[in-house]
């Protein structure tokens, strides 16, 4: 069982849409500042149209990116970022390609 909080905003003009996300999860666990950092998320996205939109963040104090396609039923995602595989914060982080396709009715 653990502790997170987060804060989130979002806003649309037009086509054009913001949201953006701030939090930490695990704060019971929290004893130093590596652990801050492997707790610390945040993260945006910008929806440039209806079906395209933008992310980047940080991801347990690594950053992210990812781009989104959502065309017809047929969601599209493709993302960027660090995975830590080492014992100790920072010794072996790995970078990691996904890919996530998704039908949506």
């Amino acid at each position: 069982l653990g502790l997170d909080a987060a804060l989130g905003w979002s806003g649309q003009w037009g086509i054009i849409s913001l949201d953006l996300e701030m939090g930490l999860r695990g704060l019971d666990n929290i004893k130093d500042d590596v652990d801050l950092m492997k707790s610390f998320n945040a993260g945006m996205r910008l929806g440039i149209t209806d079906f395209i939109a933008i992310n980047a963040g940080i991801n347990g104090g690594y950053p992210s990116c990812g781009l989104e396609l959502n065309i017809f039923f047929i969601d599209l995602m493709v993302a960027y970022y660090y995975q830590d595989y080492g014992v100790t914060y920072g010794l072996s982080p790995r970078d990691v390609v996904a890919f996530e396709l998704a039908l949506s009715f």
